[in-house]
Order: structure tokens, then C-alpha cells, then sequence
């Protein structure tokens, strides 16, 4: 008994769809630690190991979410029209690229700069990077289930 994979999600998991989420969730949290150690002066060398496994760790939420958010929407779009399943995973992919990365941003910046702003860098860099990549990792399974 064999089972034949959905052309969307064979799509998705195409080698340029990797390497284009695997992109897309290291700008995002590339940015992140740039910002701390500009603004709180925390020295990369010295938070290295901090930077490392907070980033690793967004990365690897935010890689999940984009996949997460396409999926149901280039399924949706594949049965709309009859276009191939390929063109719609693609443009479905960048759209979850950009609004999971807007999203984690956006997030980001009011937990780092409104809420925890008075905590110490490390654990305000800790507190503000993971709870933003929990909300849109929570927020793009919730998406997929509906």
C-alpha cells in the first residue's frame, strides 16, 4: 500500500522552499541580537552562548509557523483554480514569510521595548525573543487547525 504525497505539501517541502523559509526565519532573528547588543551594550563574546540557543530556538518556531500558515492556504488557493500546486505553495510560502516575520517583529518590539524594557538585558533578550516566537508558532498552529 502506497501513499502518494499532496502535491502542496511535496511543494513545500522542495528544496527552494527550505532554503527560502530557512532565510526568512534567520533575518528575522538575526536582527534581534544586533539590536541588544547595540541598545543594551551586551557584548555578543560574552552572551554568545545566550545568543545562540535563543536563536536557534526562534529560528526553529518561526521555520515550523511559515510552513504551518502555508499549507492551509495553498491547499485553499490549489482548489480554487487549477494552476499547479508548485506556483501556489510558493506564493503562499513568501505571504507566510512576511506576515510570520512582520508578526514576530511587531511582537518583539513591544515585549522588549514596552513591557520587559526595565528588566536586565539578558532576561529581557530571553523574556522578549522567546515569548514572541511562542506567539506566532501558537498562532500558526491555531491556523492550521481552522
Amino acid at each position: 500500500m502506497s501513499f502518494s504525497a499532496d502535491p502542496v505539501t511535496t511543494a513545500l517541502r522542495s528544496p527552494s522552499s527550505t532554503t527560502a523559509t530557512l532565510y526568512g526565519s534567520l533575518t528575522a532573528t538575526a536582527i534581534v541580537p544586533y539590536l541588544f547588543s547595540s541598545i543594551w551594550k551586551m557584548d555578543p563574546l560574552n552572551y554568545a552562548s545566550l545568543y545562540a540557543v535563543v536563536t536557534l530556538v526562534t529560528a526553529y518556531m518561526l521555520f515550523k509557523s511559515y510552513v504551518n500558515v502555508a499549507s492551509p492556504i495553498a491547499r485553499a488557493n490549489a482548489k480554487k483554480s487549477n494552476v499547479e500546486a508548485e506556483k501556489h505553495a510558493s506564493s503562499a510560502l513568501w505571504f507566510s514569510i512576511f506576515f510570520n516575520n512582520i508578526f514576530f517583529l511587531f511582537l518583539f518590539f513591544v515585549l522588549a521595548f514596552y513591557l520587559f524594557r526595565d528588566f536586565h538585558g539578558p532576561f529581557n533578550y530571553l523574556l522578549s525573543v522567546s515569548l514572541a516566537a511562542a506567539t506566532v508558532n501558537f498562532n500558526a498552529i491555531h491556523h492550521l487547525r481552522n
